[in-house]
């Protein structure tokens, strides 16, 4: 979706299930791609250890050398609804990740939860505990198309001058 965006060339090195060590580790070993332009989801699958998540994004911004990437929240699952551990553990990422990346970090997870559908019952339920509608999910922490469709016209819509810069477009 991104890449019919912006009208240019869009590699996802994405694997599911990762933790973010392991996707620093795959990212700094590919130092090939470190010109391109970043965006860095990690976190969700060790977010209860958020020392590490923190350091592992840090390492990964640190190795590419340039400005054009943006952090993406860390998103909470139907297991972790407001008021629970996970919950309380990825809003702490998140508020740190915002606080350290500033202008470079967005914050799709509260925007995904304002998407619920007042139809439908589950999602009326997921946004009072301020979880992404079931709606969008496809079990309780991975997206539909939609999902992924909502989450890519709203980097593009609220990030892309971070990621391309105004002359390249």
């Amino acid at each position: 979706v991104l890449q019919t965006l912006t009208g240019r060339n869009v590699y996802n090195g994405g694997k599911g299930g990762e933790s973010s060590t392991q996707i620093k580790d795959r990212m700094i070993l590919d130092n090939g791609k470190y010109f391109y332009s970043v965006i860095i989801e990690a976190g969700r699958n060790n977010f209860s250890d958020s020392t590490t998540v923190l350091a592992d994004i840090a390492s990964m911004v640190a190795a590419l050398g340039h400005t054009r990437y943006i952090i993406l929240s860390v998103p909470n699952g139907s297991a972790e609804p407001n008021p629970s551990t996970g919950y309380s553990q990825i809003i702490a990422i998140n508020n740190r990740l915002s606080a350290i990346y500033g202008a470079h970090y967005l914050d799709f997870r509260s925007y995904l939860v304002s998407q619920y559908n007042p139809g439908i019952p589950q999602d009326v339920i997921d946004h009072a505990n301020d979880v992404p509608p079931s709606s969008l999910r496809i079990d309780a922490v991975h997206y539909t198309a939609t999902g992924y469709s909502l989450i890519a016209n709203y980097i593009y819509s609220q990030k892309i001058t971070t990621l391309v810069p105004a002359t390249a477009k």
